[in-house]
């Protein structure tokens, strides 16, 4: 669909290194027993920024219109609600209602070594409740596999 709506190179690429990151999350959540839909989390991924496409000067500064105006886009489309949401819970967590969606906001910051602890603090709460782990093991597995992918971001950066 982005390519279909004349998605920026740039854009095209951020979704794609996004969802490399999203389903590597999902994968390691996986392990530590977090039951996930990884087609969703992939599909979530790679239309978080669509409307980007719309607004490509939130490309290289701060905006949010992009999140309604992608969610629109997708709707109008026949995209479920539940996925278009992404456009706008990637970037508000308390809009997030699947543990997946919140997959996808820490893999917005990771996939480029940002950690963020709000971010991670919320799919660690949301992990140990899924997965049925204390809090502390799952923060444990879930710290280990966020340092992991975010040592990966000089080699996905120089990718983008």
């Amino acid at each position: 669909m982005l390519r279909a709506w004349g998605a920026p190179p740039r854009l095209m690429r951020h979704a794609a290194l996004v969802s490399e990151v999203a389903l590597e999350l999902g994968r390691g959540l996986e392990a530590l027993g977090c039951a996930l839909d990884l087609a969703w989390t992939a599909r979530a991924a790679a239309w978080h920024d669509a409307g980007k496409t719309w607004h490509p000067e939130e490309l290289d500064a701060p905006g949010s219109l992009h999140e309604a105006r992608g969610e629109s886009e997708l709707l109008a489309r026949g995209v479920s609600p539940a996925l278009a949401r992404i456009c706008r819970s990637h970037a508000d967590r308390a809009l997030a209602r699947r543990d997946e969606e919140l997959v996808v906001c820490c893999a917005d910051a990771l996939w480029k070594g940002k950690r963020d602890p709000a971010r991670e603090a919320d799919l660690i709460n949301r992990v140990a409740e899924s997965a049925s782990l204390d809090r502390w093991d799952a923060m444990l597995g879930c710290d280990d596999l966020f340092e992991a992918i975010a040592a990966g971001a000089d080699a996905r950066l120089a990718r983008s």
